[in-house]
């Protein structure tokens, strides 16, 4: 179920990119539910795979894949038809693929990824909100995404170095001499 979920949040990128551009109310609330429904999926998918114990390789690599694709497409939008900086953009869209890179790298090394902590998990409420505030044309939400790129910066260093740290800590486990600065 948890992959069902990360799935059906893919494909409402679809009609949320159809609808955004629309000036029509139908299709202005039509994005707005989906945004929603799509930002509270991305917590049911982990919620039922801790609660379930349904985890699995395939999940561990759609969840943040899904995530991702939510948050760039979504910044993307933001820059089309909202006016977003693009230099705010750019910052909050290379974290994702840094951190993307990186948990391809840890899983093709020690086959883990590593979860967010509470910090990379508050950025991402903050980020969702940010989105959904300025698809609402809420006022003051461009401040939220200057205060995200300082939050980007922060979270990506902390995820590097807790990378680090749990690669290192595996493969020393496992009796390797090999160093992390192989795989970043």
């Amino acid at each position: 179920m948890p992959n069902l979920i990360s799935i059906g949040r893919i494909i409402l990128i679809i009609p949320t990119c159809l609808l955004y551009p629309s000036s029509s109310p139908a299709a202005y609330w039509t994005v707005v539910a989906l945004l929603f429904l799509s930002y509270l999926s991305d917590y049911a998918d982990g919620y039922f795979a801790r609660k379930l114990h349904q985890t699995s390789r395939l999940g561990l690599i759609l969840d943040p894949v899904a995530d991702k694709l939510w948050s760039v497409t979504m910044i993307s939008l933001l820059v089309m038809f909202r006016s977003f900086p693009l230099w705010v953009a750019l910052v909050i869209v290379l974290r994702d693929v840094l951190i993307l890179f990186i948990n391809g790298r840890m899983l093709r090394r020690i086959g883990k990824v590593m979860p967010s902590d509470n910090v990379g998990r508050t950025y991402m409420i903050v980020l969702g909100m940010m989105i959904i505030g300025m698809t609402m044309y809420f006022p003051g939400m461009i401040y939220i995404g200057y205060i995200l790129t300082i939050f980007a910066v922060v979270t990506l260093g902390r995820y590097y170095f807790r990378a680090r740290s749990w690669v290192n800590e595996s493969l020393s486990s496992t009796g390797s001499d090999v160093e992390l600065e192989e795989v970043t």
